[in-house]
């Protein structure tokens, strides 16, 4: 307790070194923490939300709200607060309290947290989500994170991607393709070999290619590097400032 009371006014060095000496004393420290969580002391919150970001304790959580739902609190505690939330329990994120909440950075991290939970429903739902610009770039680090998990949920994006007419959509997804392309250049020669080209080579004209062209590199396939160029000169000829 004493060390806490010598970092209410301490400069920021200070409470770095103070803060990593008292976590160490671990669950002992919880103790302390949760018993002084009433408190209006701005040292305290931070050190309840560091340390649930360092030891994620199920009971931390109401803790956590509190600082959360509180208007008064720094916006920049609240988004730690927030952070150390999605890391204990990411399930609690999924409402739309925190997906379509109004502060940007507390949205991004609840439609991140999505994906802990990877699932064909939360694919279906982050893609929707693709077609808000602002929503965009955690939808697809949640969408990529959930297919290294789950694999064989890639298959949902290929015909979704073909089909989509919204420009900005399409790209999103042309992007989460293009992470992981060797997917679909493995099937240039397999029995869905049409719709696959077609994917490629969208994929293509948007110029994502350094995926395709690292394939390339290490590829001992010369039928499916036969492919591959085939459609590089189609594409390059119909838009040469890929060139």
């Amino acid at each position: 307790g004493k060390i806490v009371e010598t970092m209410v006014a301490a400069p920021r060095w200070y409470c770095d070194k103070a803060q990593a000496l008292v976590f160490e004393y671990g669950y002992d420290f919880y103790t302390f923490l949760t018993s002084h969580s009433d408190t209006d002391s701005l040292a305290v919150k931070e050190l309840l939300v560091n340390f649930a970001a360092r030891m994620p304790l199920g009971e931390l959580r109401p803790h956590l709200r509190k600082i959360i739902e509180n208007p008064s609190n720094q916006i920049a505690l609240v988004h730690k607060a927030v952070c150390a939330l999605a890391k204990i329990s990411p399930a609690e994120l999924d409402s739309s309290h925190y997906l379509q909440h109004t502060d940007a950075r507390i949205r991004a991290v609840a439609i991140e947290a999505l994906s802990h939970n990877p699932t064909e429903n939360n694919v279906i739902r982050l893609v929707a989500m693709l077609a808000d610009e602002p929503n965009q770039k955690p939808a697809i680090l949640a969408i990529s994170h959930i297919l290294i998990e789950q694999p064989h949920l890639f298959r949902l994006l290929p015909t979704r991607f073909l089909n989509e007419t919204d420009p900005s959509v399409k790209i999103c997804l042309a992007e989460i393709l293009g992470n992981r392309i060797e997917y679909l250049l493995l099937k240039l020669n397999g029995k869905d070999r049409m719709a696959i080209r077609a994917i490629v080579k969208e994929v293509m004209l948007m110029g994502k290619n350094s995926n395709i062209i690292g394939f390339l590199n290490k590829n001992k396939n010369i039928e499916i590097e036969n492919e591959i160029l085939s459609l590089l000169k189609i594409t390059l000829c119909e838009k040469t400032e890929l060139q």
